[in-house]
């Protein structure tokens, strides 16, 4: 009788470590689902954010441009009037008025090429960081159906396993039962050691001779002292 409760414990054990295996999996899956959306949405709000300033730089190019072509009609205007006048006063006036405007073309026209160069500037990282979001959008669809593929297949196995592990149980009397289920939340999938020759081969702690001759007698209720695993008294194997 004892032997069949020590592989009912020893199974029980297997079935929990393999639950966790299979939780991990799960746990894992999602993890790296969630690190793979957070990256994406990391890529979109940059994206919005540099469409923005894109916009912004275009906006700006489009209004130095007007101000530079508005400046030059203003310039040919202006030298048709100060034509009009005609002598030497006409042609200082005209002198100066071409000095000071070409101080304020070379503003405009700077203003311009550097709005111009931003816009160019931005464009191109427009396109690049477009080309990684379409990139994180397609990783994240095809990761996303591998991944409730493989949870699919991961709860099935749960389910299965939790079948087993409450089968398993119900084969232990009450007071076994309860240890056991105390022990496994501590250590899930390793809440049974083996004592052999006196020993706990989980924590490789000597047993006091009275626990280890309860457990060479059969009794499932005690504990390692040193580790607090349901201890299975195991013959040790001839080498």
């Amino acid at each position: 009788m004892k032997d069949k409760i020590s592989k009912v414990l020893f199974s029980l054990s297997e079935t929990d470590l393999l639950i966790r295996e299979q939780t991990d999996k799960c746990a894992e899956i999602e993890r790296e689902r969630a690190t793979l959306y957070a990256d994406l949405a990391r890529s979109r709000e940059k994206l919005e954010a540099l469409e923005g300033k894109y916009k912004e730089a275009v906006s700006r190019h489009n209004l130095e441009d007007h101000r530079l072509k508005d400046e030059e009609a203003k310039i040919v205007e202006r030298r048709k009037q100060l034509a009009a006048l005609g002598g030497a006063k006409s042609a200082k006036l005209v002198e100066r008025e071409l000095d000071i405007a070409t101080r304020v073309m070379e503003t405009l026209e700077k203003s311009a090429a550097e709005a111009s160069e931003e816009a160019e500037r931005l464009t191109a990282e427009l396109d690049d960081l477009k080309t990684k979001v379409e990139a994180l959008e397609s990783d994240f669809e095809e990761q996303t159906k591998e991944a409730e593929s493989a949870l699919q297949e991961a709860t099935t196995e749960l389910q299965g396993l939790e079948k087993t592990r409450n089968g398993l149980l119900e084969k232990l009397d009450d007071r076994l039962k309860n240890l056991y289920r105390r022990v496994s939340k501590r250590y899930s999938g390793d809440a049974v050691a083996k004592a052999i020759e006196g020993a706990c081969r989980s924590c490789y702690r000597a047993l006091p001779a009275q626990t280890w001759n309860q457990v060479m007698a059969g009794n499932m209720l005690i504990q390692c002292p040193g580790c607090n695993r349901v201890m299975v008294f195991v013959e040790r194997t001839p080498s």
